[in-house]
């Protein structure tokens, strides 16, 4: 048998060291390709869980997924991986409907699908223009120029600036959805404001860097070559020079100009936080307190009627406490159609008017409270109204009074709250009066 020098030995050693090597080492990538491509999927079904309960929790929410998940099913990489991310999508979205179908099951009694209850209350029966109607252009003309206050200029500057607009498209879709239901109201383009404020950011640093010299770093405070910016006034006299310092005073000007522009806008922005957080509506957070304070001195005697907007005080949520209260019902009725025939044999459709119990407290004051104080035989302790409200009655008649109705019905005026400083809306007056029983 033929024995090998200890240098062949040592090649041989070599060459199956470096197979050996070889095959480790791909032994080691392949697990790590593979635990990359677990945690992309992890990560998948992670923000497709959260989609799925935002839309089981608030329906509308289901616009924003479903162009995130268009996007995301654009950029997959191969068939497999868009049919993971279809797959993933329609089990996990399945299972937490399903979920919430059962569990509105036990809760309503009867199967309901929450998603298509909304999109047939809101948009394919209009019945949601019982609560207010406004036009289609409202969002775009009033709506978000009001919610987006002294940042709309900058919003559109940015957009225009940018050359990422996917923000700005889903945000212009939110506001394209929500103007097909005749209802509409600010907190409903909050979202799309959300979406836009990144824009304004674009917008201040495009501004901030305009008239800023040419070939002066943005980072280093030098020119092109990274020289620093003593080298503009080092030659005072040369013509190179002098057209840096005055372009190094054109920046200073630009720069104070955009800092003015920022303060501005966060001032306003600011006040208008402090007002609407503070001032705004207030009365309406105080009256649960007040109502609560009665309850804690005759804990067995406390009942209370609300003859403001129905929901519009936060109810039981502030007042922590088993206190008999009442508010007007301001849910869509249904419309009553009844069938009349005039002298000529015709057929005319004799509607009748869709009125809530708002509606009716409108319409005729002393009657409807008249009609509530007769079907309960312990009259509310206490009343909650707004101050000198005089709604008109049906016909022609004048308009009569809340408060003269209170009191002929014995009630005495308790504590008058301040809830706005300006009226900006028809339905909601600055002061609120609560009554008590004598």
């Amino acid at each position: 048998m033929r024995r090998r020098s200890p240098a062949a030995r040592g090649a041989a050693h070599d060459g199956t060291d470096a197979v050996a090597t070889l095959d480790v080492s791909c032994k080691h990538r392949m697990p790590e390709s593979q635990q990359q491509d677990a945690q992309r999927r992890w990560h998948q079904r992670c923000w497709l869980l959260f989609a799925a309960l935002s839309v089981v929790v608030r329906p509308p929410s289901a616009l924003f997924w479903a162009a995130v998940s268009l996007h995301q099913l654009t950029v997959q990489q191969g068939l497999g991986q868009r049919l993971g991310l279809v797959a993933d999508g329609v089990s996990i979205g399945g299972s937490c409907l399903g979920l919430a179908l059962i569990a509105d099951r036990l809760g309503y009694g009867r199967w309901v699908f929450v998603p298509w209850e909304f999109l047939r209350f809101n948009l394919l029966s209009g019945q949601s223009a019982a609560y207010g109607s406004h036009p289609w252009h409202w969002n775009f003309s009033q709506g978000f120029p009001a919610v987006a206050a002294t940042l709309l200029p900058l919003l559109l500057l940015g957009v225009g600036l940018s050359h990422d607009r996917r923000l700005a498209a889903l945000a212009g879709l939110s506001l394209a959805v929500y103007s097909l239901p005749a209802h509409k109201e600010f907190r409903f383009l909050l979202p799309a404001l959300q979406l836009a404020m990144p824009y304004s950011g674009v917008a201040l640093l495009w501004l901030w860097h305009q008239g800023q010299p040419q070939g002066r770093s943005l980072n280093s405070g030098g020119n092109g070559e990274g020289a620093p910016t003593s080298a503009f006034r080092s030659q005072p006299n040369t013509g190179r020079g002098a057209r840096a310092t005055k372009g190094q005073r054109q920046w200073g000007w630009q720069r104070a100009g955009v800092a003015a522009v920022l303060a501005l806008t966060a001032a306003v922005q600011v006040a208008m936080a402090a007002y609407f957080s503070l001032v705004q509506h207030r009365g309406l957070l105080q009256v649960p307190q007040e109502i609560r304070g009665m309850w804690e001195l005759h804990p067995s005697n406390t009942s209370a009627l609300f003859l403001t907007q129905c929901h519009a005080t936060p109810w039981y949520s502030h007042v922590h406490a088993p206190i008999p209260m009442r508010f007007m019902d301001c849910s869509a009725p249904a419309c009553q159609h009844d069938m009349a025939v005039s002298t000529g044999s015709v057929a005319v459709a004799v509607v009748t008017p869709c009125l809530t119990q708002q509606d009716l407290f409108k319409r005729a004051p002393a009657g409807f409270l008249q009609e509530v104080f007769s079907q309960n035989s312990r009259l509310p302790s206490a009343i909650v109204a707004y101050d000198d409200q005089r709604l008109p009655t049906s016909g022609c008649q004048p308009a009569v009074a809340v408060h003269g109705v209170l009191v002929r019905a014995g009630y005495a005026v308790h504590k008058r709250i301040s809830n706005c400083w300006w009226q900006t809306d028809g339905d909601t007056p600055c002061s609120i009066m609560m009554y008590v029983l004598q």
